[in-house]
């Protein structure tokens, strides 16, 4: 799936989530297109790779998956859940961040919340070292999409638009009639 594509279909989730459970929606949005491949690998609509927690309670799925055991990789099954719909896995993926990073709520700013997330906490969400810049870098293309959804939607009224010339008079360039 495209970023655009990710974008248009589960935005409206995430900023659903944010208004009731205060994740960014860029943070949502960002973990759940890193952790599933822009939502190539969301089955049962787990976009995060949530394990049965038994707190859901919409049912569980059994996935091949990969562990390290004794520093060892190892393929196994395990019990994944499953989600009627993107939102449901949205709540439940910031009800856990609740509990284990609740620092990270103090932050309204994406950038700030996920870095809260993975260092003020004594643990971290991910291993990865990178996972803060990973995030940030979706987060940015993410924000080009709501930038070219912005511009290219229907917000754009162009009866209120008209051309002024530059005070050089060679160029003319499309100004807002409210001076924006």
């Amino acid at each position: 799936m495209t970023p655009e594509k990710f974008y248009e279909s589960y935005r409206e989730y995430a900023e659903r989530n944010e208004k009731e459970n205060g994740v960014p929606a860029l943070v949502t949005l960002a973990q759940a297109a890193l952790e599933s491949g822009w939502g190539k690998h969301a089955p049962g609509n787990n976009f995060f790779g949530i394990k049965d927690s038994s707190s859901a309670n919409f049912g569980i799925q059994i996935l091949n998956t990969t562990e390290y055991i004794h520093k060892k990789k190892v393929g196994i099954k395990a019990k994944f859940e499953t989600y009627p719909s993107p939102f449901e896995c949205f709540e439940h993926h910031a009800n856990l961040l609740k509990k284990r990073f609740p620092k990270a709520f103090r932050y309204k700013d994406p950038v700030a919340f996920i870095m809260s997330v993975q260092n003020d906490h004594g643990y971290m969400y991910a291993t990865d070292p990178k996972y803060v810049r990973k995030i940030v870098k979706i987060i940015n293309v993410i924000k080009i999409e709501e930038e070219k959804k912005r511009v290219t939607g229907n917000e754009i009224n162009h009866k209120e638009m008209e051309l002024i010339p530059n005070p050089d008079g060679k160029n003319k360039k499309l100004a807002n009639r409210r001076g924006e």
